[in-house]
C-alpha cells in the first residue's frame, strides 16, 4: 500500500499520542472485510466529537488517520494496517508476539490464511511464527502465489525524522529515495 509522506506524517503523530484503538474483536465479520465507505468529511466530522480532539489532544485529522489506520479495510481481507502494525506492541509484530496473539485470538485477521481457503497462500506459516516475517506483494497481486517478498514488520514511529533527507549528506537527495511507501 503506498502512503503519501503527509499521512505518514499524520499516522505517526497518531501512533506517539495513541489516538485511535485497535480492533480486538475475536471473530472477522461481515463489516470488518469491506471499507467502512466513509469519506474524510464524514471521518472529520465524528472526529470533532471525541474527546481527544475536543480537550485539544490530537488534531481532527489525527483522529481520522488513526481511524483509518485501525479500522479501514480497504475491501479487502479483514486485515487493516493496524493489523501488522498494533499499537499494543510498538506497531510492530514479532514471533513472540505472534504466538500470543494467534494463543488468545486465532480469529484475528492476521491468522486469515488459517480460516479461509482462498487466502491460503496469503502468508508462508514458518515465515510469521518463526521469523516473525509477513508475505507482501509490492508489484501488485497478478501473481501473488509466486511472486511476493518475505520481509519483517518494521514499527512507524518517528519515521519523519527517520525518513528526512540527512543535511550532512550530499548524496542524499529530497525526497530521499529510500522510501517506506
Amino acid at each position: 500500500m503506498s502512503v503519501p509522506r503527509s499521512t505518514l506524517v499524520v499516522l505517526t503523530s497518531m501512533l506517539a499520542i495513541g489516538c485511535g484503538t485497535a480492533d480486538t474483536g475475536d471473530v472477522v465479520s461481515d463489516a470488518d472485510t469491506r471499507s467502512s465507505g466513509l469519506t474524510a468529511a464524514q471521518r472529520l466530522a465524528a472526529c470533532a466529537q471525541d474527546p481527544r480532539v475536543v480537550t485539544g489532544l490530537v488534531s481532527k485529522e489525527v483522529c481520522a488517520g488513526a481511524d483509518i489506520f485501525f479500522r479501514e479495510t480497504f475491501d479487502g481481507n479483514g486485515r487493516k494496517c493496524g493489523t501488522c502494525h498494533p499499537a499494543e506492541n510498538n506497531t510492530t509484530i514479532e514471533p513472540a508476539f505472534i504466538e500470543n496473539l494467534h494463543n488468545t485470538n486465532p480469529n484475528d485477521p492476521l491468522f486469515v490464511f488459517e480460516t479461509n481457503p482462498a487466502l491460503a497462500n496469503l502468508e508462508n506459516s514458518f515465515a510469521l511464527f518463526v521469523k516473525g516475517n509477513i508475505l507482501e506483494n509490492v508489484d501488485g497481486f497478478e501473481d501473488p502465489v509466486n511472486k511476493f517478498v518475505v520481509r519483517s514488520v518494521p514499527h512507524v514511529l518517528s519515521m519523519t525524522s527517520t525518513l528526512a533527507a540527512d543535511p550532512t549528506d550530499a548524496q542524499t537527495t529530497f525526497p530521499p529515495v529510500q522510501k517506506t511507501s
